[in-house]
């Protein structure tokens, strides 16, 4: 609504593609991203998080946060999961409130009427776990970022699924066995 405050469609549309990408309807937020020209206000949200530029993380490339996209409507692949998954590290979306849900007993604490489970990038880095037929590459650095959600208190900060000790040993193991001529397996020196 062009007749709205800036702040109050800021805040709207922030709200909107952040949840669209935490629920995994990626076709709804490449849609919805054209409005990302109409929202003038940088307040209170940068908004230019959703238009991201490709990066790099040491020799791992991820490519912009649309063409990411694409790749996961179209046909997702290890590394566009991974990719989403370092964009909402790289955005701090880990710790981000409009994700929550309060209790029912609090303000906002009334049913979420926006379709779909969040899942934080935690969720995303097992998906490519337990893709056995993923390139090396791609499940060698998912095991990397898992393992590294609980450095170093032991707690997932990485998504709300609380993963039993063992199993995040497993995936050191698996790391440093599997694929210890990998970067992340050089880099990685213990597991929480």
């Amino acid at each position: 609504d062009p007749q709205r405050a800036a702040q109050q469609r800021n805040t709207a549309l922030f709200t909107l593609l952040l949840k669209q990408l935490q629920r995994g309807q990626y076709a709804d937020f490449l849609r919805d991203q054209a409005l990302l020209t109409e929202v003038k206000s940088a307040e209170p949200y940068d908004l230019a998080v959703f238009q991201t530029p490709a990066v790099r993380t040491g020799d791992y490339v991820c490519p912009t946060l649309t063409e990411t996209l694409q790749t996961l409507v179209s046909a997702p692949t290890a590394r566009a999961r991974n990719c989403l998954a370092e964009q909402f590290y790289r955005a701090g979306w880990d710790d981000n409130p409009l994700g929550d849900k309060p209790p029912t007993d609090q303000l906002a604490g009334s049913a979420d009427r926006f379709g779909g489970t969040p899942h934080g990038r935690l969720a995303l880095y097992r998906q490519v776990i337990a893709d056995t037929a993923a390139p090396r590459a791609d499940r060698s650095y998912a095991l990397y970022r898992a393992i590294n959600c609980f450095a170093s208190s032991g707690y997932n900060h990485c998504g709300s699924e609380e993963i039993p000790k063992a199993e995040r040993q497993r995936w050191f193991r698996q790391l440093k066995d599997n694929y210890a001529n990998t970067p992340w397996a050089a880099q990685l020196r213990y597991w929480w």
